[in-house]
């Protein structure tokens, strides 16, 4: 952990800054082992490996036991083989949110619930600064370790709704796929509070979550669980809006498109692939019945 990044982090139950470093061992010109200690409340984070860890360890029931499941899950299965098709949704998705961070030159970024970094890796290669945090520690050392040392990257262990993020602090946020995964209505909107207020005024957020499309209505409620036991959460566009109701600009479309003729086909067909895909899930009564994906951008 170099000093410098001691700049991104407040404690998360009162959010006061700066923390106070409490250097145990260094390793060159990181502060390797030791903690941080907050000066108002008087808590303290331990760091090792020069990886903060922000989980709230020491308060009863601090994850609900679905979150507890998707930890465990998580730090398992570091890396998930992934199919073609499945590559394809996730170049769809990253292409998507670099677009909606277009025009914005070397700013300070939160890579909210970041896995194993795929999404930070080219925000890096783009000039970025990158905070990346992420319950999953083993996930965090691979990202660090794929970037190579850059100092731009600042990582920590944290829960996102108990999350270190200073007020007023980025210039952007980005959060995919995560806050589906929240198991209820209040730590879902505790989180989105929690986002917005860590931008800074006109900072853009940039979010991605389960469609409620129509096969999953067919399916049944929108409340699910995965193969693997990891519990995730559909989202209606009417309720999509509601619960982003802090925010004074929003924009929704659909991402990746789900439709029985096409589904399969767009995966195979590279670039020209990605293309159609994207037009096929523009604002409308398409995006809405069979977009895997709601992409948001919002503005505070």
């Amino acid at each position: 952990m170099l000093i410098s990044s001691l700049r991104h982090w407040a404690c998360p139950r009162d959010g006061a800054f700066p923390l106070r470093p409490r250097v145990e061992t260094w390793q060159r010109d990181e502060a390797w082992e030791g903690r941080l200690e907050c000066p108002a409340c008087g808590c303290a984070y331990s760091f090792r490996q020069g990886l903060p860890n922000f989980l709230p360890r020491d308060e009863p029931g601090w994850l609900e036991p679905d979150q507890q499941l998707e930890l465990v899950e998580r730090n398992r299965a570091l890396m998930m083989p992934r199919t073609g098709r499945q590559l394809h949704d996730e170049r769809v998705e990253e292409a998507a949110v670099l677009r909606c961070l277009a025009g914005l030159r070397r700013g300070r970024i939160l890579d909210a619930g970041c896995g194993v970094g795929r999404m930070s890796l080219r925000l890096l290669r783009r000039g970025h600064e990158v905070v990346a945090l992420d319950f999953a520690a083993g996930r965090l050392l691979h990202l660090r370790a794929l970037a190579d040392g850059r100092p731009q990257l600042n990582c920590a262990v944290a829960e996102l709704t108990h999350a270190p993020l200073r007020a007023c602090h980025f210039d952007a946020v980005v959060c995919l796929q995560v806050l589906e995964h929240l198991p209820t209505p209040e730590l879902r909107q505790a989180l989105l509070d929690r986002l917005r207020l860590a931008l800074l005024p006109g900072g853009r957020l940039v979010l991605t979550v389960y469609n409620y499309n129509r096969a999953r209505r067919r399916a049944g409620a929108p409340d699910a669980r995965h193969d693997s036991g990891i519990f995730y959460h559909c989202y209606t566009e009417t309720e999509l809006r509601q619960d982003l109701h802090g925010f004074r600009s929003l924009r929704l479309r659909g991402l990746v498109c789900r439709l029985p003729a096409a589904y399969r086909l767009l995966g195979h067909a590279g670039v020209l692939g990605r293309r159609l895909d994207r037009a096929l899930t523009l604002p409308g009564w398409l995006a809405r019945g069979w977009a895997h994906l709601w992409l948001v951008q919002a503005v505070k």
